[in-house]
C-alpha cells in the first residue's frame, strides 16, 4: 500500500512520525527515511519511509500554502500513479506558493523546493518571509494587499476544492483537515493566516476531519502554542487518537 500526505510545518518531521505510529501501528527509524535531495534549499526535502510491503511518503514543508499542497498532489499522481490513501493537513488561507521554472533558484531562502518539472517558493502567508527577499518582493507585491490579506483566500479555498476533486474523481480513499479552524482563528498569527464566515457550499466536508489539531491542542491538551501556530507532537497524537475512527486509512 502507498500512503500520500502533504502538508506544511504542522505536519513535517516529527508529526509525519506521529501519524506513522498511531494510525499505521510502527515506529518510524529515523536513520531509515529516504530523503528526495532538493537542491533549492537542501534542509526541506520529501520524504519516504518503507514499512513492511507499504510506503509512506510526505511531501510536507515549512511555510507552504495550498497552491503546494493541491499542485504537489497533482504532480505525484501524474509522475507516480494513484496512492492508495491521501491525507492533506492543509493550511493559512493567505499564504501563497510560485510554481516557478525548476531552474529557477531565489538565493538566500528557505521556502522553495525543486521538483521533476518546478522549483515551488513559497510567501510565508501576506506579510511573511517574501518581504524580506528582494526577488520576491517584486513577484508577490502584485497579488497581495498587505493591510490585508484576505484578498487571496477564495484563491486558496479553490486549491482545496481542486484537491478534493481529483481525489473523489481517481476514486482514492482519503482525508483532510485544516491545521486551525478557519471560520474562528484561535490567535491573532492564525488571524493573519486567513478566515472565512462559513466553508463554501462548493467544498466537499464529507471526509474531512471533525476537528482540527490547533483546536485539540488548545482545548485537549493546554498547548497554546507561543507563536500561535505550532502545536508540539504529544498535541498532533492527541488529535490523531481522538478523531481515530474518521481516518479512512484504517479501513483499507
Amino acid at each position: 500500500m502507498k500512503i500520500l500526505t502533504i502538508g506544511c510545518s504542522n505536519f513535517v518531521g516529527s508529526n509525519f512520525e506521529a501519524f506513522c505510529r498511531e494510525l499505521g501501528g510502527f515506529e518510524v527509524d529515523r536513520d531509515k527515511i529516504i530523503k528526495t535531495p532538493n537542491p533549492s534549499s537542501p534542509n526541506a526535502c520529501d520524504v519516504k519511509y518503507v514499512n513492511n510491503r507499504d510506503t509512506w511518503i510526505d511531501l510536507s514543508m515549512k511555510g507552504v500554502g495550498n497552491f503546494y499542497i493541491c499542485g504537489r498532489l497533482f504532480e505525484h499522481i501524474e509522475e507516480n500513479g494513484k496512492p492508495d490513501y491521501v491525507y492533506l493537513q492543509f493550511t493559512g488561507l493567505t499564504r501563497l506558493d510560485l510554481p516557478l521554472h525548476r531552474k529557477v533558484h531565489v538565493r538566500d531562502y528557505f521556502f522553495q523546493k525543486q521538483t521533476k518539472y518546478k522549483n515551488w517558493v513559497s510567501s510565508g502567508g501576506y506579510t511573511g518571509t517574501w518581504m524580506q527577499n528582494d526577488f520576491l518582493k517584486k513577484q508577490l507585491i502584485y497579488w497581495y494587499d498587505t493591510k490585508d490579506g484576505q484578498n487571496v483566500v477564495d484563491k486558496s479555498l479553490h486549491q482545496i476544492f481542486s484537491a478534493l476533486s481529483l481525489l473523489e474523481k481517481l476514486n482514492i480513499a482519503y482525508n483532510w483537515s485544516p491545521y486551525y479552524d478557519y471560520t474562528k482563528p484561535p490567535t491573532s498569527n492564525t488571524d493573519k493566516d486567513g478566515m472565512i464566515t462559513a466553508w463554501p457550499d462548493y467544498i466537499d466536508l464529507s471526509k474531512k476531519i471533525p476537528i482540527d489539531p490547533l483546536s485539540v491542542a488548545i482545548e485537549h491538551c493546554n498547548d497554546l502554542p507561543a507563536d500561535g501556530v505550532h502545536f508540539g507532537s504529544e498535541s498532533f497524537t492527541k488529535f490523531l487518537s481522538i478523531q481515530r475512527e474518521h481516518f479512512a486509512i484504517l479501513n483499507l
